[in-house]
């Protein structure tokens, strides 16, 4: 039966860190887009009173759609125009998606015999994880850097939307897109980085460890706990990191987060104004 399960969970973690590879090229394909894009786009975009005319300043400056703008998955582009591809690919081909199934994988890769292949995969998995979250930030960075007001509208359409559904959005539901994708975007990094924390509890890397973790609670609740401490700076000091990998992981996370804050806030009015400003 471990063998079996060996072999089932080699298998899931090579599809996975191939897909989300596949997923943080093309991420990486829309930030090199956004930092050599001309400002005037922003301005033609902002003037588009119609449908066509966004379609048109779309066309125009190569817009990087998700899915299919890297050679490796132009194939996606039309599967994803199918019924079932567009149900398929638009769920598991999301960067919420892969980042918590592989955190949930290295969490389960972190129980059980430590072989060569396992130890292995714990190493390239976490390496994911962190040029995953790294990526993330990197582009809602630039995209509000950037763009301004309209970085929500372009990050919703990432994935390949009518145009039209972005001028006769109501206000209410582009703010409610905002926060979802906030939201989102929150929860998403401090369950990477919970998971991270986990396996490093568990000995992924010698000499990195949590002090003060409580044997008579769950590690994987503790390890949310603590995660949820660092990304929001509340900091209660109960559970505190050793070692200078886990001290740097920490680090970052404070980072992540003093960049989602200062995101969430020079973002959201702008965001509603702009809903104002498409009715």
């Amino acid at each position: 039966m471990n063998y079996y399960s060996n072999i089932l969970s080699q298998a899931l973690s090579s599809a996975l860190a191939a897909i989300l590879i596949l997923k943080l090229a093309e991420m990486l394909k829309c930030i090199v887009w956004v930092y050599l894009i001309e400002d005037r786009f922003a301005e033609q975009f902002l003037a588009s009173k119609s449908a066509e005319a966004l379609n048109q300043a779309l066309r125009d400056y190569h817009f990087p759609f998700f899915p299919g703008n890297i050679k490796a998955t132009r194939w996606m582009r039309r599967t994803y125009q199918t019924k079932l591809g567009h149900s398929i690919i638009g769920f598991l081909f999301r960067y919420p998606f892969l980042m918590l199934a592989v955190s949930g994988l290295l969490i389960v890769l972190s129980h059980g015999t430590q072989d060569r292949y396992t130890h292995l995969s714990r190493w390239v998995l976490g390496a994911l994880l962190i040029i995953g979250i790294a990526v993330k930030i990197l582009q809602l960075v630039m995209y509000r850097y950037k763009f301004g007001s309209i970085d929500n509208l372009l990050m919703h359409l990432s994935v390949p939307a009518l145009v039209t559904e972005i001028i006769l959005l109501p206000r209410r539901f582009v703010v409610q897109k905002f926060i979802r994708l906030f939201l989102s975007t929150f929860a998403t990094l401090t369950i990477a980085y919970s998971a991270l924390y986990y396996s490093l509890a568990k000995g992924w890397i010698g000499g990195n460890y949590l002090v003060n973790l409580d044997d008579s609670s769950p590690l994987l609740i503790q390890t949310l706990y603590f995660s949820t401490a660092t990304i929001s700076t509340v900091g209660f000091g109960d559970i505190h990191p050793h070692g200078s990998f886990l001290q740097l992981l920490c680090i970052s996370e404070m980072l992540v987060s003093f960049c989602l804050i200062i995101i969430f806030i020079t973002a959201f009015s702008a965001t509603t104004s702009l809903a104002d400003d498409l009715q």
